[in-house]
């Protein structure tokens, strides 16, 4: 028993890691999916990337909005880690808009091991995920 319980402690702490990695991996495609369908039919807006912004953080609930990263590439023209481009003139039907959410992730899994305390944090290291959308303005 006290051989196999820091085993198997340590497997299921990954999986559950994995899977909420997985899970934010899947919410953030999804809201980066909604908010490039927003984008592309936002034409009349003075500010279309903080209306998708919202429509992002609102797609993905569980995701921290602080720690979101937004960037937009509309008919060419960059609006990086911001949300804002008010003022663009490249909304127009038929160009091209891209949409792109990263997200910071950690992946850790805890094990009781003998000799450095009861409850040890292996720490496999910072991830990034993201998820990148185009779709042609409406």
């Amino acid at each position: 028993m006290a051989l196999v319980t820091p085993l198997v402690l340590l497997l299921m702490t990954g999986m559950f890691s994995v899977s909420m990695v997985t899970y934010q991996k899947l919410q953030l495609a999804e809201a980066a999916s909604a908010g490039a369908r927003y984008l592309a039919v936002d034409r009349g807006d003075n500010d279309p990337c903080a209306s998708t912004a919202n429509v992002v953080y609102a797609a993905a609930p569980t995701l921290s909005k602080t720690k979101l990263s937004l960037s937009f590439v509309i008919n060419g023209t960059s609006y990086s880690n911001t949300a804002t481009c008010s003022g663009t003139t490249a909304m127009q039907s038929g160009a091209s808009a891209k949409l792109t959410v990263t997200y910071p992730c950690s992946l850790t899994a805890f094990s009781g091991l003998p000799g450095s305390g009861w409850i040890s944090n292996f720490n496999f290291g910072a991830c990034t995920i993201g998820a990148t959308t185009s779709e042609v303005i409406q």
